[in-house]
């Protein structure tokens, strides 16, 4: 799915827009289920070149899966030394978050 108007990146999309992409990609992702006979789907948005962003254009992919289709996802999980250091991680983010 593409937005009608230009946003490279996924942060710079207003509120609205994003929220009925992803609307629409759930519907879509239903309707694959159902024609097709999918177990599930999954909603993919890279935002930038080191997420998977090829196309400079941020769009939403809609993608059927099966239960074995063979995809994972490849990363490692972040190990944490405690429950301290877990809340200063969450700290730094909060910090950082901006909503509007």
């Amino acid at each position: 799915m593409i937005p009608k108007e230009h946003y490279q990146s996924s942060s710079t999309i207003p509120e609205a827009t994003a929220g009925r992409m992803f609307h629409v990609g759930s519907r879509i992702g239903v309707a694959l289920r159902r024609a097709f006979d999918y177990d599930a789907f999954t909603l993919h948005l890279a935002d930038g070149t080191a997420a998977g962003q090829v196309v400079m254009h941020a769009h939403l992919h809609v993608v059927p899966r099966g239960v074995e289709d063979g995809f994972r996802w490849n990363w490692r999980q972040l190990e944490y030394k405690d429950a301290a250091a877990r809340a200063e991680t969450v700290e730094k983010i909060l910090a950082k978050l901006v909503l509007n």
